[in-house]
């Protein structure tokens, strides 16, 4: 059995740092032996004995198997161009996993891609992207993020009182067309009303606050909206907040609308659809891969792939009109979803139970180990208890 040591940035709330939590976390709830090195934290030098000896130095990690014939993998959660910090030793292989939101993967990138024993992207998206940057097939594979372990629901549920109850969730600023969703929303439900709202969840920053007011100037300029007309029946809520705060935003919301322009995996979406909820926004990056799991569950708006390079700059300057143009794509779906939250509401159990078949822990753990080897590995459970079963398989390394 394999034993990994995770390297990645634990301790943020970005798509990193989540994804290195949630895949450390799948990993031990089967059985396998996890070590979390987190790359935010290394201001002393430190080992672990056992397996395998893991040095802390300054900003370089080195991770070598005592015993040369030990099955050790190092996974390396983390942009290409950090993985100059990462040295293995022996035959212990070195797995990358990152997430990128364009079509296209930076030329600084490409060397420490291939330099790595596999390579993990979210989606067909992301592998077509290695492959126009020569990064060969056999090096690349796709895993999954996994899911958030669902919180069940509070002993008062409030949503019918409250009326439909909109979501949208900005983490970085960056590649975020909020100024659609703010216009969408107002010409969705044009008048003052009590049975619908919309909650913007942003981080407690200057930055974060600075871009919410920049998006609600814009789109009372793009769209000829008054702010107080943009302001009406909206929420906003500036604070940090963790991943199980963002799991009891999602449950306890209706539907959640993307603002993403360019997308790696996009965590909250994929996390509503893990809740049965509704999503709805454009289909970009990664989003491909799931939002058509489920009918029903995901209402497309505007292009299905921003052709954008680097930045939210580009892509309002490269698409001129587009916004003016999906904004209209917003507002109808949002009325649409509104009109038929009943109908949503006797489906969720549906829309869950498909995702959670399409993402389940055994699906992204077969994916990642498989990825390891050029022989399929198998998993299984035994008695409702979960075990993995691996079969002998020539590694690649």
């Amino acid at each position: 059995m394999s034993r990994f040591v995770v390297v990645g940035r634990f301790a943020e709330t970005s798509g990193y740092g989540t994804a290195a939590r949630r895949i450390s976390d799948l990993l031990e709830r089967y059985g396998i032996r996890v070590v979390r090195v987190d790359l935010a934290g290394l201001t002393h030098e430190s080992s672990f004995d056992g397996d395998w000896r893991i040095s802390l130095t300054g900003d370089r990690i080195e991770v070598a198997p005592d015993d040369p014939s030990t099955d050790i993998v190092c996974l390396a959660v983390c942009r290409p161009d950090q993985l100059n910090r990462i040295e293995v030793h022996g035959q212990c292989p070195l797995a990358l996993w990152w997430f990128w939101e364009f079509n296209r993967v930076p030329s600084p990138w490409i060397d420490p891609i291939l330099s790595t024993d596999a390579t993990f992207v979210s989606s067909d998206f992301h592998a077509a992207a290695c492959r126009s940057a020569a990064v060969p097939d056999f090096l690349v594979e796709k895993l999954f993020i996994p899911k958030p372990n669902v919180l069940p629901k509070p002993e008062a549920d409030s949503g019918s009182s409250e009326g439909f109850k909109f979501l949208t969730v900005i983490g970085a600023t960056d590649r975020k067309d909020l100024s659609a969703v703010l216009g969408g929303f107002a010409l969705a439900f044009e008048e003052r009303r009590s049975d619908v709202s919309l909650t913007i969840k942003l981080p407690n920053s200057s930055k974060a606050r600075e871009f919410f007011d920049w998006s609600l100037e814009r789109a009372s300029t793009l769209y000829d909206l008054p702010l107080s007309r943009l302001r009406q029946n909206l929420s906003v809520n500036a604070v940090n907040f963790t991943d199980m705060d963002m799991q009891e935003l999602i449950r306890d919301h209706d539907c959640y609308v993307s603002c993403e322009v360019a997308s790696g995996w996009n965590i909250p979406a994929a996390d509503a659809l893990t809740y049965g909820k509704p999503v709805l926004g454009p289909v970009v990056g990664a989003m491909s891969e799931y939002s058509h799991v489920s009918e029903g569950s995901f209402f497309a708006c505007g292009v299905t792939q921003c052709q954008i390079s680097e930045s939210f700059t580009d892509y309002i300057e490269s698409v001129g009109s587009l916004p003016s143009v999906y904004v209209e794509d917003y507002a109808e779906n949002m009325r649409k979803i509104k009109k038929t939250a009943s109908e949503l509401a006797r489906s969720q159990a549906r829309r869950r139970s498909d995702f959670e078949q399409f993402a389940s822990d055994e699906v992204i753990l077969q994916q990642l180990l498989s990825g390891l080897t050029s022989d399929p590995k198998r998993v299984a459970l035994y008695n409702g208890s979960p075990s993995v079963s691996v079969s002998s398989g020539r590694p690649l390394w």
